[in-house]
């Protein structure tokens, strides 16, 4: 396990409450950090839940997970995050509380005594920064530790807006998005209509710190575009529809990315194993898992 060069990952702790009344420990963030954790990549998880019973319960899980929350918060005034989510036509629906614990992560002594030489990359979401508090701690953050950013660009209405778009895109050497996402960006820059591989060149035009974007296009597969306009494709594993749970496969494409990045893989190879390991997760219910085999049956195929 890694002790020194860990990924950072900032933003929401929180249970997804599923259609069937369950509720699974989730969050953008922790989901990528769970992830990395199983792969051995050790994240420093920076977050916030409540002193209530969610909270707690968050805390027992990720201890037997094996996770570093030096960097957990506790909240006394604010309850632990939930998002209730619904099944439609065009994928998972999520209703986000506002007010969460997570929306008040503070730049406490922790933070502010973080070393910046143990640590690789800093992976956040936008979810996280729809409140004050948290946003201010996450530039408080990068500044502090200056190390590469990579972002996870979460379109969660109605918390969404251009302003914490742009900020995070100013930010960012690495950007992942879905292709809804992708389409809004694009309407939030005014670029023409254009397909989506035009749309990605555009973005990467504009916001010349991106070294790469990343796309994801659900069961088609993702692209990457770099800033020196290389494009790369890679098709998805195919799932029958019976099988296919697709919370979580974003998270687990960007967990595998900040691996590849960490690893120096080639882009068509990280962007094979990326697409392999969220397929591999939609045949979970829920957007993580405790079946380690999964894990090391994606990481022994790495070394084949």
């Amino acid at each position: 396990m890694n002790t020194t060069n860990r990924p950072i990952v900032f933003g929401e702790v929180l249970f997804d409450v599923l259609p069937d009344g369950k509720e699974i420990l989730g969050g953008a963030p922790l989901n990528v950090a769970w992830h990395l954790q199983a792969f051995g990549y050790n994240p420093l998880v920076i977050s916030r839940v409540g002193s209530d019973e969610r909270g707690k319960h968050i805390k027992e899980t990720l201890k037997d997970w094996n996770m570093d929350i030096q960097a957990l918060q506790t909240d006394s005034q604010h309850p632990t995050g939930i998002v209730t989510i619904s099944h439609e036509d065009s994928g998972p629906a999520y209703r986000i509380e506002p007010n969460q614990a997570y929306d008040h992560i503070a730049f406490d002594n922790t933070l502010q005594n973080l070393d910046s030489d143990q640590y690789s990359l800093l992976l956040h979401g936008t979810l996280a920064l729809r409140a004050h508090t948290s946003h201010e701690t996450l530039s408080k953050l990068r500044e502090k530790l200056n190390i590469p950013v990579f972002a996870d660009l979460n379109r969660r209405p109605p918390w969404w807006n251009a302003s914490i778009a742009k900020e995070t895109l100013q930010h960012a050497s690495w950007v992942k998005v879905n292709e809804s996402e992708l389409q809004e960006i694009a309407v939030l820059e005014a670029f023409s209509n254009s397909p989506h591989e035009q749309l990605a060149a555009q973005l990467t035009q504009r916001y010349k710190n991106i070294e790469i974007l990343f796309v994801t296009l659900g069961v088609q597969g993702s692209f990457a575009i770099t800033q020196g306009r290389q494009t790369f494709y890679e098709k998805s594993v195919p799932l029958p529809a019976t099988e296919l749970d697709t919370i979580g496969a974003g998270d687990a494409f960007t967990a595998i990315a900040i691996i590849g990045l960490l690893q120096r893989w080639p882009i068509d190879i990280l962007l094979r194993r990326a697409n392999a390991f969220a397929s591999a997760i939609c045949r979970v219910h829920g957007a993580t898992t405790t079946n380690r085999n999964i894990y090391e049956a994606n990481s022994k195929s790495w070394t084949e």
